[in-house]
């Protein structure tokens, strides 16, 4: 199911809201920005996430603004984070039983690289992950959240700045996005992680958050709700034997630049193909541009026969059916056209 529908009195204040937006004298919108958040959706999400409060709401979509100008995330690439990528810690997955992009985040996994990685590859997961949901009706995600600890990972004080920071980046500038996050193999101490990080999150959010315990069985029943068994890996009580490929990702990243690739090279074709086209036509236009030079030179009886003619069309038109007049004007025509 696609995210709730606005009410009227929600789509007067997200009008208004995008009107608000628009007089920020000091943003300097450019087109590219006003496309992405001054639709409805957008500002819809934004409205939302700050409870219908219109100033709140705006200081929301200018920061999200300024932070996308400054911080770039719809640039950063697979390989600007292939170090934290290739762990498979944060991936896209499937879809869930109503469209939902699904999205792991395997915590225990260590990245093995600096903290600022760790976010921007969180970032490119969350930017790749709306571009796959583009054209959808359905633009939220579901969360697999999982705490099973590796054998290699040490947990520090960083990790938690770490995922402050996430946190931050999610609730700030990617709002209203999140349907469902479900929560696998908490211990104790990812409870206790998850106390600190839940300060930083809203109720609605935390209404969201489902955590797996319980039977194997249990779990499975809960998360079949959401996600059909062939969406998910089997770590999660689905079928699917590997969630993430690095290399397969990268593949698909290079199909996805070839496409992009190809598509701009058709358009140049075809812009090119255009100008050809005026080219060749500038000698006809220019033929016709005689012509028309000689004809103005010629005597100018034609056109006033021509208007002697409309005239009596009117004026018999007013006394008897238009086919008679049509037959009586065709002879004087003719002659006058001779």
């Amino acid at each position: 199911m696609a995210g709730q529908a606005p009410t009227e009195e929600e789509k007067k204040l997200v009008a208004k809201l995008g009107e608000m937006v628009r007089e920020q004298k000091d943003l300097d919108l450019q087109e590219a920005e006003a496309a992405a958040f001054l639709n409805e959706a957008s500002l819809l999400r934004y409205l939302r996430a700050r409870d219908g409060n219109l100033g709140k709401a705006k200081s929301m979509v200018i920061d999200s603004i300024k932070w996308r100008r400054d911080y770039k995330p719809d640039q950063i690439t697979l390989d600007d984070v292939a170090g934290a990528a290739q762990t498979g810690k944060i991936y896209q997955l499937g879809r869930g039983r109503e469209g939902h992009a699904i999205v792991v985040f395997r915590v225990g996994i260590d990245a093995a690289s600096d903290p600022d990685t760790k976010v921007r590859h969180l970032v490119y997961v969350l930017e790749d992950t709306i571009r796959g949901m583009a054209g959808s009706p359905v633009q939220e995600w579901i969360w697999v959240i999982d705490f099973k600890k590796s054998p290699q990972k040490k947990f520090s004080f960083s990790d938690i700045g770490v995922a402050k920071k996430m946190v931050t980046i999610l609730t700030s500038h990617y709002p209203e996005r999140l349907y469902k996050m479900m929560i696998f193999n908490s211990s104790f101490a990812f409870k206790s992680l998850w106390w600190m990080v839940k300060g930083f999150l809203t109720r609605k959010t935390i209404d969201k958050v489902i955590w797996m315990e319980g039977s194997d069985e249990v779990k499975a029943d809960l998360i079949r709700q959401y996600i059909a068994p062939d969406q998910l890996e089997k770590d999660f009580g689905g079928e699917m034997e590997k969630g993430f490929d690095f290399n397969e990702a990268k593949a698909r990243v290079q199909r996805q630049s070839e496409g992009q690739d190809a598509e701009a090279a058709l358009n140049e074709e075809e812009k090119s193909g255009e100008a050809d086209l005026v080219v060749e036509n500038v000698p006809v236009d220019e033929e016709k541009n005689s012509e028309a030079a000689e004809s103005a030179q010629e005597p100018v009886h034609k056109s006033e026969a021509l208007e002697q003619s409309v005239v009596a069309v009117e004026a018999v038109e007013e006394q008897g059916p238009a086919k008679d007049v049509a037959q009586e004007q065709e002879p004087a025509l003719a002659k006058d056209a001779a």
